[in-house]
């Protein structure tokens, strides 16, 4: 029996982006660890990855936000911008 994974909701708080830490000349292996920057930004994944997937979304600061439109480019998720804290409804603005 397999169970099924919790997906944790988007944090309006903190970047949810995972970088790893260290640098090259860490001894061991090297560690991911949350970003510590301020959400900015919802990315929302434009398609469902595969049959039986959710489609994904989560907070971003504008650094990691560039690197992920870097990586996957301008079509792979939407990106909206966090102009409030949520208040039982979530406000966005779509940025451009």
């Amino acid at each position: 029996m397999s169970k099924k994974k919790r997906i944790r909701g988007v944090d309006y708080k903190q970047c949810q982006a995972e970088i790893l830490s260290g640098s090259f000349m860490t001894f061991g292996p090297r560690q991911y660890e949350r970003c510590k920057n301020k959400a900015e930004f919802i990315a929302t994944e434009k398609r469902i990855p595969g049959p039986g997937m959710k489609k994904g979304s989560m907070s971003l600061c504008s650094h990691c936000k560039d690197i992920l439109l870097k990586i996957k480019g301008i079509k792979y998720a939407s990106i909206m911008k966090i102009t409030a804290e949520p208040t039982g409804t979530v406000n966005v603005k779509i940025d451009k």
